[in-house]
């Protein structure tokens, strides 16, 4: 070997180690950027949802909504045809419960779920409105607490294998959609206290 290639090769082999190293280096800086942007991305979602749920930038706080009304004001509806505010916290708690539990398993038989989602008279009784308030307040606990120990990406059996994300995002919006009904029959019932 000439003195000039063993120069050049010894050259070369520096040259292409530095090169590896460095592209090494900034592969694993440009990966631990990413995992920081999903990290962030992830906590931006999670707080987005948890507002959600709790009634932040959508409309009033969901336990004001619910709050200050006794079990006879909740039981009135506007009208014979339309729901009370009762049956639609009751309503809400039922998907709250069953959409938590589509999260937490791998089985849900959503056909059977769907029969029973509005309450019979019977359950009037059973169910005083400060119950109903108190299971609704707790669902939401649960929510938030079970939206931070989730993996929001992974696919849900129990959801068409949708990411775990859009259980709370429908979460969040079928809440939202029968609050606002309650503003609405505690406005027509004249239990509505909060100026808009």
């Amino acid at each position: 070997m000439s003195e000039f290639s063993f120069f050049y090769s010894s050259y070369i082999i520096s040259h292409e180690t530095a090169n590896s190293q460095f592209l090494r280096t900034n592969i694993i800086y440009v990966r631990r950027k990413l995992e920081g942007c999903e990290l962030e991305l992830r906590d931006t979602v999670i707080e987005v949802i948890e507002k959600g749920l709790r009634g932040h930038f959508t409309h009033r706080d969901s336990f004001d909504i619910v709050g200050g009304l006794t079990h006879e004001q909740a039981l009135k509806a506007t009208s014979v045809d339309l729901f009370s505010s009762w049956e639609i916290l009751y309503h809400i708690i039922y998907w709250q419960g069953l959409i938590l539990e589509a999260v937490r398993t791998d089985e849900m038989d959503w056909r059977q779920a769907i029969d029973k989602h509005w309450p019979s008279r019977d359950e009037e009784s059973e169910n005083k409105w400060d119950i109903l308030v108190e299971r609704f307040k707790g669902g939401i606990a649960d929510a938030i607490k079970l939206l931070h120990e989730v993996d929001l990406t992974a696919p849900m059996k129990t959801l068409r294998n949708d990411p775990t994300l859009r259980a709370f995002a429908i979460l969040a919006q079928h809440n939202s959609y029968h609050l606002g009904q309650i503003v609405i029959n505690r406005k027509a019932n004249g239990t509505w206290e909060y100026q808009d």
